[in-house]
């Protein structure tokens, strides 16, 4: 048996200079591959089975690295314009609301077009509207030979006639109209004392509760409803009470989800709407019967059947009594994008915390994550799968993440607080994949219905007052919403019963009265509206100009180009587009003009405009106007 001292064992000699180099060369070019992975689907092969050479190959390679760049591009969610025509219920689309979309693209206050939706609206860089003054000859509707109907994707659509009229139309361009939520935000600027009490009634202080509260400002840039206006649908705006209290640190929260389906004229109406307060236990869970009859279900989203629907008396305004004489006047109300609920249930209300505007994952706040996403990045659960949506479920979720941020801090779950969202999916292993966007979401299959459980039935309770069943049999088994919570009465019943004013403990805030400004209905110069940006270019000497815009202006230039031919017009124009951020063409056939001079010209200004910009071409001729309408 050797007694003899064992041999020590080497330390590890520490890495040189150079070898620490080339580690963090290695972590960097698989990092930058699996980047390209996650980018294009994990198409290629592992990092793992490829040799340094190839991989630092890759990772050099030019065309590698523009494919990069197309594909974090590609991936950006930038605008994008939805046609909704059948909100015009019947009617075409007119000059006002072409001017609509324009100047709602350059300014988020601008009145919205009601024909169609137009997401992310800020990434807009560019306007270009270009009118063609034509013979009938000239708009080939089958448009097989056109390089302007490929590249607009084959669509178009029919125009009002009245666009014959250019003077009018150039005036619609050039003529703004005065939003609501532009007069308000004037309002507060010209009066800083209103302003003053306004944000009184928000409390305040320390307490991040009420930090977290909506400010006026954001309300008013994500049009929020306001008391005493008619919105875009022309329903008139209520509030929720007559009178409300100033917040307090025990100001309670009730989280509120709707459901709509489509109704005649396109319409999005009310068919569910579900309240809960802070422990999650429901205190209002009703169908709603909407006003016109119901055109599609789109159960995928709103978790509404037909059959569900059947023998449903609660309408909107039951539900807006009810929601009087439940909330206190100091209730802080909670949800997910809550602009568009109220706007469903036709309410404003002062008192807001929106949890996608709290939570800020995208590094910009007018690109909100989805409800469904954040659930997945902050809790790791799934919601809103291919069984549909229910509103006690989205409810609960957006207050579960108000009581998240809360716990966590000001900062947690916002980058620009400086939360690291790559630290935080690496540290809880959540997977990318999971994490859809809203295309994605739409190609998601509806599941089949699940079966109910006849061996063990769920009895909903009672309604103390005329003994009406509660709540809503949702058709997502096992959902939140079939447990029992703290409903007493029913909708029809709590609508009816007499408000109490015991709350109002002290001074009133009397945010409605605060709110109500005399709407002007008034116009204002495109120009004016465009102070702070490029110069617009307006092209073809239309008489409108002197009228609109005045005699002169900084942020204008005028190109007489009237007698031009086409190639010719386009070269001038060219020149100068990228100058400017509204650009207003106007070009008019002759006898000489061919249809592929026009489709030149028009491709040609579109190869010319960079990304994210809005171009509109508009044919008008004698009998029949059409558009065309994308954003490169």
């Amino acid at each position: 048996m050797s007694t003899g001292t064992a041999a020590a064992i080497p330390k590890p000699a520490k890495p040189t200079a150079e070898e620490k180099r080339q580690q963090r060369k290695q972590k960097r070019l698989r990092q930058k591959y699996h980047e390209f992975q996650l980018l294009s689907g994990g198409q290629l092969d592992e990092p793992a089975r490829i040799g340094e050479a190839q991989l630092e190959a890759i990772y050099n390679d030019p065309k590698m690295t523009k494919r990069m760049r197309d594909m974090k591009v590609s991936k950006q969610p930038g605008p994008k314009i939805q046609l909704r025509l059948d909100k015009l219920q019947g009617r075409k689309v007119c000059h006002r609301d072409l001017a609509d979309l324009m100047h709602n693209s350059l300014h988020g206050l601008s009145r919205k077009p009601t024909w169609c939706n137009f997401g992310a609206k800020q990434s807009i860089v560019q306007n270009v509207l270009l009118r063609i003054n034509c013979e009938d000859d000239y708009i080939v509707l089958d448009g097989a030979k056109s390089e302007t109907h490929k590249w607009f994707g084959r669509e178009w659509f029919i125009l009002d006639s009245q666009l014959c009229d250019r003077i009018s139309f150039w005036e619609a361009i050039c003529s703004v109209p005065v939003s609501h939520m532009l007069e308000l935000q004037e309002h507060f600027t010209s009066n800083p004392e209103i302003r003053k009490k306004v944000e009184e009634g928000f409390g305040r202080g320390d307490d991040l509760k009420l930090k977290l509260v909506n400010t006026m400002d954001q309300n008013i840039s994500f049009h929020y409803p306001m008391p005493n206006y008619v919105d875009i649908d022309g329903f008139q705006i209520v509030p929720t009470l007559e009178k409300y209290k100033k917040l307090s640190p025990s100001s309670p929260l009730y989280a509120i989800d709707c459901e709509m389906c489509v109704t005649e004229g396109g319409l999005s109406e009310l068919t569910r709407i579900s309240v809960i307060d802070e422990e999650g236990r429901v205190i209002l869970d009703t169908l709603v019967k909407p006003a016109r009859p119901i055109t599609n279900y789109v159960t995928k989203f709103s978790g509404i059947t037909k059959e569900m629907m059947d023998g449903v008396t609660v309408t909107l305004q039951d539900v807006q009594k009810a929601l009087a004489r439940l909330l206190p006047p100091d209730a802080i109300i909670v949800g997910h994008s809550l602009e568009f609920d109220l706007r469903t249930l036709h309410l404003s209300h002062p008192f807001c915390i929106d949890v996608s505007l709290v939570y800020n994952i995208t590094g910009n706040e007018f690109r909100r994550t989805s409800l469904r996403n954040l659930c997945y990045i902050l809790f790791g659960e799934t919601i809103q799968d291919s069984h549909g949506h229910c509103s006690v479920e989205d409810a609960w979720f957006a207050m579960r993440l108000l009581k998240l941020k809360m716990e966590q801090g000001a900062a947690f779950g916002n980058i620009m607080h400086g939360w690291d969202y790559n630290e935080w999916m690496t540290e809880k292993k959540r997977d990318v994949a999971a994490i859809k966007t809203k295309e994605e979401q739409l190609n998601v299959p509806l599941a089949k219905k699940s079966k109910v459980d006849s061996a063990h039935p769920i009895v909903k309770p009672k309604c103390k007052e005329c003994s009406h069943p509660l709540g809503v049999k949702c058709s997502i088994a096992g959902c939140r919403c079939m447990q029992n919570g703290a409903l007493a009465e029913c909708v029809k019943c709590a609508s009816v019963r007499k408000a109490s004013l015991e709350d109002l403990d002290g001074e009133a805030y009397d945010y409605n009265e605060l709110l109500r400004i005399e709407h002007t209905n008034s116009l204002r110069p495109l120009a004016g509206l465009l102070e702070n940006s490029k110069k617009n270019i307006l092209l073809a000497p239309f008489t409108p100009v002197k009228k609109v815009l005045g005699e002169s202006s900084t942020n204008y230039t005028v190109f007489d180009a009237a007698a031009k031919g086409c190639d010719e017009y386009v070269e001038t124009v060219k020149s100068q587009i990228l100058n400017h951020a509204v650009c207003l063409l106007e070009m008019t056939t002759t006898g000489t003009t061919k249809q592929k001079d026009l489709d030149d010209a028009i491709m040609s200004i579109a190869n010319k405009v960079p990304t994210n910009t809005l171009y509109s071409v508009i044919f008008v001729a004698p009998k029949r106007s059409i558009g065309y309408f994308k954003v490169k």
